[in-house]
């Protein structure tokens, strides 16, 4: 784990062969690299005459992901195939199931996309990609949460 000034924990995934990274249909290709970060949701609470604050953790705010990539394809033409896939995901307005075995780990089994990069390439037959988006898991509204805790 890394330290991010001043959000808190980072992990950060760089995916191989044997780990693959599935968003919806889309199989990201080797060596995407993927940051997952994840807050508290802490409320602070001054009191008169005390050195501090009060602290109540109320939850956990969504992961947020950055996945980074690049395609490169044997022939120029490719790179345009690999748009369409990934422009077909990112079409999608509902959550999108991911595979990824760290990433299903912490929780985290859909993902909202909320934004997406081609960057400039250095060369045609690459694809540079940068997606950010959070995570989408199921909430029960009828159960009231369980991590109301003073700190």
């Amino acid at each position: 784990m890394l330290e991010s000034i001043p959000g808190g924990p980072v992990l950060s995934i760089t995916i191989g062969d044997l780990n693959p990274f599935m968003i919806g249909t889309y199989r990201c290709p080797r060596g995407t690299h993927i940051t997952a970060k994840q807050a508290k949701n802490i409320s602070y609470t001054k009191m008169p005459g005390s050195k501090g604050t009060v602290k109540q953790m109320s939850g956990f705010d969504d992961w947020q992901l950055n996945i980074n990539f690049i395609y490169i394809a044997i022939n120029p033409a490719f790179v345009q195939l690999e748009i369409a896939d990934i422009m077909a995901q990112w079409k999608k307005t509902k959550s999108i199931p991911i595979i990824q075995t760290k990433l299903n780990a912490l929780g985290i089994d859909s993902i909202v996309m909320n934004n997406i990069e081609f960057p400039d390439e250095d060369r045609r037959h690459e694809l540079p990609v940068n997606i950010t988006a959070v995570s989408d898991n199921e909430i029960d509204l009828e159960k009231p949460p369980l991590y109301e805790i003073n700190i």
